[in-house]
């Protein structure tokens, strides 16, 4: 998993603090700098004023969902790409515009292949 550190900004939206723990962890080791909100709410504040290479979204969080998270992407043509990255089941994780969200990781998820969804989708 050795490469060079882009130094690109991620915003990571998920409310389980182990689960942001671990995707800090892995994206820094992978050379991102990661941003965080802990809800939908924090992500939309978070959204209206800075620019991220990708956004890691989980979709199951109290408050504003992840799916209200990529309507407001969608609504105001913010052009971040998202990977969700989440447990939710299959029914959960389909519909979703391919323009908005380029990639779903189900939790629990093998590292280095999301290192590899991650940088695939990632603006430069």
């Amino acid at each position: 998993m050795a490469r060079e550190p882009t130094a690109l900004p991620l915003l990571i939206v998920e409310d389980d603090e182990p689960t942001r723990r671990l995707l800090q962890a892995v994206l820094t080791r992978a050379g991102y700098v990661c941003a965080f909100a802990i809800n939908g709410r924090e992500a939309m504040e978070t959204l209206r004023t800075n620019d991220y290479a990708a956004i890691v979204l989980d979709i199951m969080m109290p408050d504003v969902s992840g799916q209200e998270v990529i309507d407001f992407i969608t609504a105001e043509s913010i052009p971040i790409p998202v990977v969700i990255c989440s447990a939710a089941g299959p029914r959960v994780l389909t519909g979703f515009d391919p323009n908005v969200v380029k990639a779903i990781i189900r939790k629990p998820f093998d590292i280095e292949q999301f290192v590899a969804t991650i940088v695939s989708v990632a603006r430069h």
